[in-house]
This record gives C-alpha cells, structure tokens and sequence, in this order.
C-alpha cells in the first residue's frame, strides 16, 4: 500500500511538472561561480562578487542616506551634490542602490533621477546604474518591482547593458531567476534570449562544455532562435571540435519537440549535421534523430549527397528513407555518391545501373562520376564499354569522357600494375572513329608521363609539335619540366635514339612548347628558367630571360598592377631567389666576366623587371669578398669550387660594378 501511495504521488508530481512552463536552467553554477569570484578567503557573494556592490562604512552609508532623505522629503539636492563631490561617484551609486533594494523612497527617488538626463548628468551617475538596480532587485526576490524598474527605464533604450542582470539570474541557484530574465527580455525583445546569454557566457570565457550545457537547457525549453538554424551553428561546431557528441545528441532531440518556421534549416547547418552522423559510433540512430528533429522533407538533396558519400549508414536504409520524402534516389545530385556506394558494398547492383546508364540516350550530369567509380571497379571492360557509350551518346563532349577515363584508368594502372593495354586499345578507338584532338593528346602525355613512359611521351609531343596550329596545355608543359628533368636518370634508359645531352633535348623540347601554349602559370616560368640557367651558357640565358618578359607583360595585362607588387607575374617570376641565381650563374660560368649576371639584371630591369635595391647591394658585396677576399673570408659552399683569382684590385671591381649599375 505504501508502494503505491508513493508512486502515485509520483506521477501527480509528473503530471504537474509536464504542465508547468520550463524555464532555461542549470544546477551547477560552480564554474560561474569561479568566473567572479575573485577572494577566495571569504565566501561568494553575488551582490559584493557580480554586481560589485561592496559593504560601505557606516559613515558614509549614512550621508548618503541622510541625502537621499533631504531629497525625497524636500526634494533639495544639494546634500546628494555634496556627496557626489566628496567621495568616489561609483561608490556613492552602488551604495545607493544598496538602499534603494531597502527603502521604497529611496527607489523611487533613483528612478525619477535617472530620468532626468540632465540631473544624472549633474550628478555623475553610473552609465548602467539602472542594470545595477534591476540586477540587485532581482537579487533581493522582488522581482515585480525589477520588471517594473527595467519597463520603466530600459524598455524602450536601444543599447541595454545586460552583462549585470544576466551575471545575476545565471549565478541564482533557483529557478526565480531564470524565470524574471526571460519575463524582462521578453518586454524588450521579440527575439529569443538564447543568444544573448550563450555570447555572454563566452565574454565570461567559460568552458564550452558547459556554455553546451546552458545552450541544451535553452532547447530544452523551447527557447532558441527562430530566424534561422545559422545562430544555432555555433554551438554545433563548438559540440563537434570538443568531441562533445552526448550534449549534440541531447540538442537535437530537445529541438524535436518544437516546431521550426518553414525554411529555418539552413545548408551550413546540414553540413554541420552530417559531419555529427559521420563521427557517431551510432550512425544509423544518429541520422534518424536528426531526421526526426529537423524533419526529413526539410533536408536539402546535397545533404542526401553527402550522406551518401560520407556516412556507414545501409544504403537500403538511405533508399528507403528517400523515398518516403518524394526524393528520386537517381536523381543526378544524388545517384554519383550512391553509385560509388554500390561499388563497394553491391557490385551487381552497381553493374546493373551501369548497364541501365548504358541504355541512356541522354547524358545525364552524374554521367561522368559514374563513370570515374566503374574504372575504380574491378570489371574495366564494363568500365570501357561504358566510356565507348558515353562517347557515342555525345561526341561533342569527348575530351570531357576522354580525360576522365585516362586520368582514372592511369591511377588504376599505376596501383596495380595492370591492364596496361586498355589505353593503347581506347587510343585505337579514338584514332579509328576520328574523335582524337589537341587536348585528349595532352592527356595521353600526362598519362605517359605519370607513368614513366617517357619514350611515348616525348614520341607524342614531337608528334604534337608538328603541326603548326596544334595546342600544348600549360598543364602538359608543367608536367613536361616536372617529370623529365626531376628523373633524368630514369629517362636515359630509354631515350637511345636522342642525343647524348639530356637536357638539351629535354629542354629543346620545352622551349618549342611555348610557342604552342598561350599561358603557363608562375611556377611553371619559374622552374623553366633555373633549367635554362642551370643548363646554358650565359649568352643563352640573358636571351631567353629577356624574350621572356614581354609574355610575362602580357599576362598581367588585366591586372592592372605595377611590377612591385607582389602578385605581378614578373615579381613572382624573377624573385629574389631567381635574381641571386642569376647573379651566381655569370659569377660561376664566365670566369673572365664574373659580373655579367649582373648585366643581365640590369637589361632585366630596363624591361621593366623590378629589382630590389638592398637585396641586390648585399649580394654584390659578398661576390666581392669571394672574388678578393682572403683564406679568412667564408666561402658560401656552392661557390667554393668557383672561387675566381682576379688580376684586378678591390677598386677596380668597385668601378666595374658602378659602370653597370649606372652606364659610366
């Protein structure tokens, strides 16, 4: 009997709780409590701790009493005056307020003050006195008499200082607290107090496990912002960076039980929510929970994508769920990322879509991506066979079909070191049926190049290059540089009929290239030009590094920028690095004119190259000691091989390098 008066009375107790308005509230307020508690030899006190409002000495608390006494009797303020001037001004309004949360006059009186700006003024108030007060009567339970202050002096002023009333309702250890907060925020705003509290917490610098905490007891209770999921992303994140994955969960479920206006989920949200799912150890659960809170329809077809792409979730789950909201699991957004799934969890069902893709008669935008998986598989004579449809289907679009099947069937050689003929026999296919071109040979040249195949290379190239009006990609010739002259070793083996130079022939081929190509991109010139001077002699070198530069000219042509700057191509070309190098190579290659790199640098400049001033005296100087200096001067490890012996005297040098610099 007992047992069951209890449980009972329990759930009575249930009953009236469920039917209570929930007000945003935490228990544990330890860490705010440290936030301001800044003595710990004496116990908190949120009047003396929060809202600094410190115990005053009998004598002075007296004055100001007496004067707020001569004021609301007689209305005289001279006395209020005098204490003002007297003694610290904040010490004298704190303390007033400490009266006032005793004395109905006394409050009253600092209301009628504070309304007058020009006696608060005169008096030297505090700019948040009437925060302070609302603050401390929250403090002392009379909470209809701090609505009452707030409607009457703060409801309708633009900039309110929250900071003393939040610190207050946040450190109360009852719910009261909470309760006027969102009663007075409610009076000035239409917006939630979620927000505002959250981004106080983190002015309070507060851990984020526990703003978490605060922000779910907020969801909880029906309050977080209504405008858009956006102001809610801050959290998410803040949960997913601290691996805080239970507070996330305990969000999402809150928000379930509250409607959201139409169009409140936002894509960043999505993305913040599928990164949730993908870190669960629960996927499945976690996706349905998210599903439930947000509401399934309400979910964006690149959030679908990503699912599908990033999560362990069962496809046939991920299908089944689509197809409860009207979603087309082959729609084009969807269907690459839900094929690749099929790759690797079903390939017969995968084959199946490939052979239904293949029955097409029109090129779907997922064509491409569909067909990037099928060459990952392990049937590549389906993945052919699909390529040969695509390309049939739409011939217009065959360097497209071209490159994806050659960039991805090259990796897939390269990893596992077959099929090696599927390339010669989709070239075949290419060349019977006249669907060859410019840019599909680059890719074959890239192709051959990635994979050490640098007789075809170079055989495909020359071919290339044969033809007047053919176009060389600056990606090819990126490569080109690249591979050939970082593994010149790898390339001799199977390069007999060339000449013996390697380099020469490497980059004979290159130079003939550019006359081919409309644009290459910084890095490429770069790489270019430390070949060409590290190759040639300096005569050569000075003549193709002033050819250069009106096509580097021409490709900042829009830029609209002036040499100096840093992102003008001639500035990011001819670097500082790059003109050091120069200043070496006619250092180390000419030993009777161990200056002309710096003749080069000056021709360089008159084209318009910038050159820095500093940068160029320092280097000149230290070529100066290596060419007079004595066995205790350090030779730079580069050029100790190349130290010159010069008949000439310092002075000599010095009017040699003045003759350059200035023509006399």
């Amino acid at each position: 009997m007992l047992l069951k008066r209890n449980f009972s009375h329990s759930a009575t107790l249930l009953r009236r709780r469920a039917r209570a308005p929930i007000f945003p509230h935490l228990k544990d307020k330890t860490p705010i409590f440290s936030a301001f508690h800044k003595n710990k030899n004496i116990p908190f006190n949120i009047l003396r701790d929060v809202l600094k409002i410190k115990q005053m000495d009998h004598t002075t608390l007296n004055s100001i009493q007496h004067a707020w006494l001569l004021f609301v009797s007689v209305n005289d303020l001279s006395d209020l005056k005098d204490v003002v001037s007297q003694h610290d001004p904040a010490e004298v309004w704190r303390g007033s307020i400490r009266l006032a949360n005793a004395s109905p006059m006394i409050l009253n009186g600092l209301v009628n003050i504070w309304k007058s700006e020009e006696t608060r003024n005169e008096l030297n108030m505090l700019p948040d006195t009437p925060e302070l007060l609302v603050g401390s009567l929250i403090y002392h339970q009379k909470y209809d008499t701090a609505f009452s202050v707030f409607e009457t002096l703060l409801k309708d002023e633009k900039d309110v200082h929250w900071a003393p009333i939040i610190d207050v309702c946040i450190a109360l250890e009852n719910t009261e607290g909470m309760k006027i907060l969102s009663r007075i925020y409610d009076c000035y705003s239409q917006k939630k107090l979620h927000s505002e509290v959250l981004r106080h917490l983190r002015e309070l610098k507060l851990r984020e496990p526990y703003i978490n905490q605060w922000n779910n007891v907020f969801v909880a209770a029906g309050d977080f912002p209504q405008e858009s999921s956006e102001y809610l992303n801050q959290e998410f994140e803040s949960m997913l960076e601290s691996s805080n994955l239970r507070s996330m969960k305990n969000c999402i479920k809150n928000l379930a039980g509250y409607k959201k206006p139409a169009g409140w989920l936002r894509p960043s949200t999505e993305k913040i929510l599928v990164r949730y799912i993908t870190q669960s150890k629960e996927q499945v659960e976690c996706l349905l929970e998210t599903l439930r809170s947000f509401g399934a329809r309400n979910f964006t077809l690149e959030f679908w994508k990503d699912v599908y792409a990033l999560s362990t979730v069962p496809t046939t789950m991920l299908d089944h769920r689509l197809k409860l909201v009207d979603i087309d699991i082959n729609h084009p957004t969807i269907s690459a990322s839900r094929i690749k799934r099929l790759s690797n969890e079903n390939i017969e069902s995968f084959w199946k879509i490939i052979s239904a893709e293949s029955r097409q008669t029109v090129l779907n935008k997922s064509s491409l991506s569909i067909l990037t998986v099928a060459v990952k598989s392990s049937s590549i004579d389906k993945a052919y066979d699909y390529c040969l449809h695509l390309l049939s289907l739409h011939p217009k679009l065959k360097d497209h079909i071209s490159k994806t099947f050659i960039f991805e069937m090259t990796k897939k050689i390269q990893s596992e070191k077959t099929h090696s003929d599927v390339l010669s026999r989709f070239e075949s296919f290419l060349e019977g049926n006249e669907l060859m071109s410019d840019k599909i040979q680059n890719y074959f040249i890239h192709s051959d190049l990635v994979m050490s195949k640098y007789h075809s290379a170079i055989k495909r190239l020359e071919s290339l290059l044969s033809q007047p009006d053919s176009v060389v990609e600056s990606k090819t010739v990126d490569s080109v540089v690249k591979h050939l002259t970082r593994t010149q070793k790898d390339v001799t083996p199977q390069l007999g009929l060339f000449d013996d130079n390697l380099s020469y022939q490497i980059l004979d081929l290159t130079l003939r290239c550019l006359d081919h190509c409309t644009e290459l991109n910084n890095r490429t010139w770069r790489r270019l030009l430390m070949i060409v001077g590290k190759t040639y002699e300096m005569d050569q070198v000075s003549t193709f590094f002033i050819n250069i530069v009106p096509r580097l000219h021409d490709q900042s042509t829009g830029l609209r920028l002036h040499p100096a700057n840093q992102n003008h191509p001639l500035r990011q070309v001819f670097d500082e690095k790059m003109l050091k190098n120069v200043l070496e190579w006619g250092f180390m290659k000419t030993p009777d004119n161990p200056w002309c790199g710096f003749e080069l640098i000056k021709s360089l400049e008159k084209e318009g190259v910038y050159v820095p001033e500093n940068f160029m005296k320092k280097h000149l100087v230290r070529l100066t000691k290596v060419l007079h200096g004595g066995s205790e001067v350090y030779i730079p490890k580069r050029l100790r091989d190349e130290r010159r012996t010069v008949p000439l005297d310092v002075s000599s040098t010095v009017d040699t390098i003045n003759r350059i610099q200035y023509g006399s």
